[in-house]
């Protein structure tokens, strides 16, 4: 049997979390070690081990995660706060990073870009 993660761990109760979300297709919880006002993980039930390992059947649930992102981003106005003195907003962005052997974060964020003057 492989390994379990840790957001598996989390999914099955395991190892508490901070739930603010959870449906049948995923569980959304406060990161302990935040790196931004609102962090929140959105993970799915269904274990998707890479970016690569995503595939075109996985287009309504990867669909789902952005839509519960968007619907918990509302709900903390601070995640929708306007650019920082001197910025503005660049794009919605979406990405994957390897955290640990079985364990990847899928984020949606915000990239910034610096106003320069006219």
């Amino acid at each position: 049997m492989a390994e379990r993660t840790i957001f598996q761990q989390i999914i099955d109760g395991e190892i508490p979390a901070d739930i603010v979300h959870e449906d049948d297709q995923c569980v959304a919880f406060r990161d302990n070690n935040p790196q931004a006002p609102v962090h929140i993980l959105v993970v799915p039930r269904e274990p998707i081990p890479s970016l690569d390992a995503v595939s075109e059947d996985d287009a309504p649930l990867v669909g789902h995660l952005f839509v519960v992102a968007r619907r918990l981003g509302r709900a903390d106005r601070r995640s929708l706060a306007p650019a920082p003195a001197g910025r503005a907003l660049a794009r919605l962005a979406a990405g994957m990073k390897r955290l640990a052997k079985g364990d990847c974060r899928f984020s949606i964020g915000r990239l910034w870009k610096r106003n320069r003057p006219s």
